[in-house]
């Protein structure tokens, strides 16, 4: 779910890695509508979110990242260890260790997307499922975003804990429309609601940012708020490093899920 500096990973992967330990009901709300020429176009709402958390350059001049923190599932009263790894241009490895469940790794090596998980097994992902984790491995998908969606529209403008903010529609190529809150003073992403597709179906997901800082000249959210079906979910990231160099295979298919002769593809949806 779940990822570069401004696509922080606080948007799509703790909802995500955490949708086996929640409980169903949820709901969201569309943007106040307002004339569209009094807008700016999503191409420039997006534009001055890359200028306005350290441009362009600063975000190329990065090609790794590792960052720990801590996610806790206030509902449940878990609370448990997030280790993120990131190497350009698409590898993801994420490790959420909850003590009493579990150790849940979900990750993409550039082309196969899988998870572990102690409730629900291990699986390689398919269809839009896999297509949104692929997205948010694209360490520059903020840059690329053309590359990933097939439209961006302004369709309104909405308060966001007393900021005023820009309603962006983001539509995937492959996927469900993603809905985003741009600050229109400081450009930067408050919110962002979208559908989390997984084995049990469509999931609807609001994530809420706060705590910006600026790492290596790039500003991203340290922390989040995600109402995962109805229950809360709070992310901290403790820090953030940059040019870390992986150990060989990392971000490697996880043996068990690698195909062979006797079971080609037996983990695929």
């Amino acid at each position: 779910m779940f990822l570069t500096p401004g696509r922080s990973p606080l948007r799509f992967l703790a909802p995500a890695l955490a949708f086996g330990l929640l409980v169903p009901a949820a709901s969201s709300s569309r943007a106040q509508a307002q004339d569209q020429d009094d807008l700016p176009s999503a191409e420039e709402i997006l534009a001055k979110s890359i200028e306005a958390t350290g441009g362009v350059e600063a975000y190329q001049a990065l090609s790794s990242r590792k960052i720990t923190g801590s996610i806790e599932f206030a509902d449940q009263g878990l609370t448990g260890e997030l280790t993120i790894m990131q190497q350009a241009p698409n590898k993801l490895k994420v490790i959420l260790e909850l003590p009493g469940i579990g150790t849940i790794i979900e990750g993409t090596d550039g082309s196969e997307v899988y998870e572990i998980n102690p409730i629900t097994g291990e699986r390689l992902k398919e269809g839009a499922e896999k297509a949104a984790t692929l997205r948010e491995a694209d360490f520059d998908a903020d840059l690329n975003w053309k590359e990933h969606y097939a439209q961006a529209e302004t369709t309104g403008v909405e308060q966001v804990n007393d900021t005023r903010c820009f309603v962006v529609e983001m539509t995937p190529k492959e996927g469900t429309i993603e809905t985003r809150y741009y600050a229109a003073d400081s450009g930067l992403l408050l919110r962002v609601k979208r559908t989390i597709e997984s084995p049990m179906g469509a999931v609807p997901v609001e994530s809420t940012f706060s705590d910006f800082r600026e790492v290596d000249g790039v500003t991203m959210p340290f922390q989040s708020t995600d109402t995962v079906l109805g229950q809360t979910v709070k992310t901290a990231f403790a820090a953030i490093e940059h040019g870390v160099t992986f150990p060989e295979g990392t971000f490697d298919l996880p043996e068990p899920l690698r195909p062979t002769e006797d079971r080609p593809d037996d983990h695929r949806d």
